[in-house]
C-alpha cells in the first residue's frame, strides 16, 4: 500500500497508532455500536497501543484492540455504512459513469454526512443523472392493503 511504501504504517502488524476502526456489530458491555468510529493511538509498539471512541457524554472510552468487536480499517466507507454517522468533513466520490443504483436519495445521504466542507469528485453528468433519478420503491404494499 501506499501507506507502507512510505513507512507511515507497519504492513506486518494489525495495529499501528492512527489506525482508523469502524465497529460492524453492537458490543453493549464495551458500549460499541455498528458504525461506531475509532482510532488506534499511543506508543510504538502493539503492546502500547490502544482504541480511542469520542463519546457523545462523557469522556472518550480507552480500550485495548484486542478486545474490540468486529470492525474494518476505515480511511474511507461507502454511503451506506456511513448512514448514522456524522463528520467534520467529507470527499464524496461518484462513479467514472452512471449507473441505476445512483439516485438522488444516495446522493443526499452521502452530502448530508457533514457539518462541515464537502469535495465532490465526479463528472456533472454522473451526478445530473444520480439527482434526476429518484428511487422506486416495489414493496407491494400499497396494492396488498388496497385489497
Amino acid at each position: 500500500s501506499v501507506l507502507a511504501k512510505q513507512r507511515l504504517i507497519n504492513p506486518s502488524s494489525r495495529w499501528y497508532r492512527g489506525r482508523p476502526v469502524l465497529i460492524k456489530g453492537n458490543n453493549y458491555g464495551l458500549g460499541l455500536f455498528n458504525g461506531d468510529i475509532g482510532i488506534i493511538t499511543g506508543g510504538k509498539d502493539e503492546d502500547n497501543l490502544y482504541a480511542f471512541f469520542h463519546a457523545d457524554s462523557g469522556p472518550a472510552r480507552k480500550l485495548a484492540p484486542g478486545v474490540l468487536p468486529d470492525h474494518d480499517t476505515a480511511y474511507a466507507m461507502t454511503v451506506h455504512k456511513s448512514q448514522g454517522s456524522e463528520f467534520e468533513n467529507i470527499v464524496l466520490v461518484l462513479p467514472e459513469k452512471d449507473y441505476p443504483v445512483m439516485t438522488r436519495e444516495l446522493v443526499y445521504t452521502g452530502l448530508t454526512r457533514t457539518t462541515g466542507k464537502i469535495a465532490l469528485l465526479g463528472t456533472e453528468s454522473v451526478l445530473r443523472n444520480a439527482i434526476l433519478r429518484k428511487t422506486e420503491r416495489v414493496s407491494g404494499l400499497k396494492e396488498s392493503l388496497w385489497r
